[in-house]
């Protein structure tokens, strides 16, 4: 199973419908539909000894489209593997799934084309990612930012039917505006901070679950 990347774009009310067309139809086969041809390739093209005929086909379509099977075709124009999936527009907000990476940046050239005016930002599920800013078609980094810094305090090791994981943030973290203090957070999640100290910590920790085996 693949990483996934959690995208989301935001437009102004006027282009809501317009994305939402966009989305129905696969947005980056929207902007760079894939070429009927591919639908008989495979990846990794096959030797000519395992399979004739699309070895053949594949060499073709190297000459004349530039890439020998659907996967090269896609990474090449797309940047991902598959379009976007899970798709649902939540007001004047597309949130979609990508495998592995966010779609090349040249979809959303074309998609300021249509669109002049949106804010953009992706993060892979382990918690990296990057946010953009369209304006009048021209791009700005806003953020980006990397994983945060955990220890686990609790043993994840040792299964527990009713305990989560205490993690330690070793470093402030800053994403998107908002800034997390160090301190002790519940499995990971950066929105259930529990004190400063471990002692702190551990005296919320005890409200919600069943303490079996606990380590510093």
């Amino acid at each position: 199973m693949p990483n996934w990347v959690y995208n989301n774009i935001e437009v102004e009310e006027k282009y809501t419908e317009k994305l939402e067309q966009m989305s129905k139809r696969g947005f980056c086969h929207y902007f760079k539909p894939k070429p009927k041809a591919y639908e008989d390739t495979i990846s990794p093209t096959p030797s000519k000894e395992d399979n004739p005929y699309v070895y053949e086909l594949s060499q073709l379509l190297l000459k004349y489209h530039g890439y020998e099977n659907w996967y090269d075709w896609r990474h090449a124009n797309w940047g991902v593997k598959w379009d976007a999936c899970m798709g649902e527009m939540d007001g004047n907000i597309y949130r979609f799934e990508t495998p592995w990476e966010a779609p090349d940046k040249s979809i959303f050239k074309l998609l300021a084309k249509e669109i002049p005016n949106f804010n953009y930002w992706w993060e892979e599920e382990q918690g990296f990612g990057k946010e953009w800013e369209c304006e009048d078609g021209e791009f700005r980094l806003i953020e980006s930012w990397d994983l945060p810094v955990w220890k686990d305090t609790i043993d994840s090791k040792i299964p527990y039917e009713s305990c989560g994981t205490l993690c330690n943030l070793l470093e402030v973290y800053t994403k998107m505006g908002e800034t997390y203090p160090k301190g002790y957070y519940l499995e990971y999640d950066l929105n259930t901070y529990l004190g400063s100290t471990y002692k702190k910590a551990m005296k919320e920790y005890i409200k919600h679950y069943d303490i079996t085996h606990v380590s510093k």
